[in-house]
Protein backbone atom coordinates (compact mmCIF):
# COMPACT_ATOMS: atom_id res chain seq x y z
CA UNK A 1 0.00 0.00 0.00
CA UNK A 2 2.88 2.40 0.74
CA UNK A 3 4.03 4.20 -2.41
CA UNK A 4 6.55 7.03 -2.35
CA UNK A 5 6.73 10.08 -4.60
CA UNK A 6 10.41 9.56 -5.47
CA UNK A 7 13.23 7.11 -4.70
CA UNK A 8 14.64 9.84 -2.42
CA UNK A 9 11.46 9.87 -0.31
CA UNK A 10 11.54 6.08 -0.07
CA UNK A 11 15.22 6.07 0.97
CA UNK A 12 14.53 8.72 3.60
CA UNK A 13 11.71 6.58 5.00
CA UNK A 14 13.80 3.40 4.94
CA UNK A 15 17.19 4.57 6.23
CA UNK A 16 17.12 8.33 6.76
CA UNK A 17 16.79 10.15 10.05
CA UNK A 18 13.37 10.18 11.74
CA UNK A 19 11.05 12.29 9.60
CA UNK A 20 7.44 13.11 8.72
CA UNK A 21 5.80 12.17 5.41
CA UNK A 22 2.48 13.39 4.00
CA UNK A 23 0.48 12.31 0.96
CA UNK A 24 0.75 14.31 -2.24
CA UNK A 25 -2.30 14.84 -4.50
CA UNK A 26 -1.41 11.66 -6.45
CA UNK A 27 -1.52 9.62 -3.22
CA UNK A 28 2.23 9.07 -2.75
CA UNK A 29 4.12 9.65 0.48
CA UNK A 30 6.60 12.53 0.34
CA UNK A 31 8.99 13.96 2.88
CA UNK A 32 7.53 16.99 4.65
CA UNK A 33 10.67 18.92 5.57
CA UNK A 34 8.95 21.80 7.40
CA UNK A 35 6.99 19.48 9.70
CA UNK A 36 10.09 17.34 10.25
CA UNK A 37 12.17 20.36 11.31
CA UNK A 38 9.38 21.52 13.60
CA UNK A 39 9.13 18.08 15.21
CA UNK A 40 12.90 17.83 15.70
CA UNK A 41 12.74 21.21 17.47
CA UNK A 42 10.51 19.65 20.14
CA UNK A 43 11.97 16.11 20.10
CA UNK A 44 15.69 16.49 19.33
CA UNK A 45 16.56 12.76 19.34
CA UNK A 46 13.48 10.76 18.29
CA UNK A 47 13.69 6.97 18.27
CA UNK A 48 13.60 5.60 14.73
CA UNK A 49 10.34 3.69 14.30
CA UNK A 50 7.85 3.64 11.40
CA UNK A 51 4.43 4.81 12.60
CA UNK A 52 1.21 5.42 10.69
CA UNK A 53 -0.84 8.09 12.42
CA UNK A 54 -3.60 10.62 12.05
CA UNK A 55 -2.99 14.09 13.41
CA UNK A 56 -5.92 16.18 14.63
CA UNK A 57 -5.95 19.93 14.94
CA UNK A 58 -7.24 20.69 18.43
CA UNK A 59 -9.07 23.85 17.34
CA UNK A 60 -10.87 22.56 14.25
CA UNK A 61 -10.88 18.76 14.48
CA UNK A 62 -9.35 18.57 10.98
CA UNK A 63 -7.50 15.29 10.39
CA UNK A 64 -4.25 14.70 8.48
CA UNK A 65 -2.85 11.22 7.79
CA UNK A 66 0.92 10.91 8.13
CA UNK A 67 3.74 8.42 8.02
CA UNK A 68 6.40 9.17 10.63
CA UNK A 69 9.70 7.38 10.93
CA UNK A 70 10.31 8.62 14.44
CA UNK A 71 8.33 7.64 17.51
CA UNK A 72 7.18 10.60 19.55
CA UNK A 73 7.70 13.27 16.88
CA UNK A 74 4.30 14.76 17.72
CA UNK A 75 4.22 14.13 21.47
CA UNK A 76 3.35 17.30 23.38
CA UNK A 77 2.60 19.22 20.17
CA UNK A 78 0.99 22.55 21.05
CA UNK A 79 -1.76 22.32 18.39
CA UNK A 80 -2.09 18.66 17.40
CA UNK A 81 -3.27 15.39 18.90
CA UNK A 82 -2.00 12.06 17.59
CA UNK A 83 -3.66 8.71 17.06
CA UNK A 84 -1.34 5.91 15.95
CA UNK A 85 -2.31 2.71 14.16
CA UNK A 86 -0.89 -0.80 13.80
CA UNK A 87 -0.63 -0.43 10.04
CA UNK A 88 -1.41 1.80 7.10
CA UNK A 89 -4.70 0.02 6.30
CA UNK A 90 -6.07 0.69 9.80
CA UNK A 91 -5.01 4.31 9.58
CA UNK A 92 -6.81 4.77 6.24
CA UNK A 93 -9.94 3.04 7.52
CA UNK A 94 -10.12 5.49 10.42
CA UNK A 95 -9.34 8.52 8.24
CA UNK A 96 -11.85 7.66 5.50
CA UNK A 97 -14.47 6.89 8.16
CA UNK A 98 -14.24 10.50 9.36
CA UNK A 99 -16.00 11.66 6.21
CA UNK A 100 -15.40 14.58 3.89
CA UNK A 101 -14.02 16.91 4.96
CA UNK A 102 -12.10 14.72 7.42
CA UNK A 103 -13.10 16.20 10.76
CA UNK A 104 -13.38 14.41 14.10
CA UNK A 105 -14.42 16.30 17.23
CA UNK A 106 -15.05 13.20 19.38
CA UNK A 107 -12.95 12.69 22.53
CA UNK A 108 -9.58 11.07 21.87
Amino acid sequence: MTAFKTPFDEAMADVGPPAVFVRDPAGSWKLEATWTRDAWGRVPAPVRERVHAVLRDRATGMLVPILATGAGLFDDHPRLEVRTFQDEAAMWAFYVGAGSPPIDRSPW
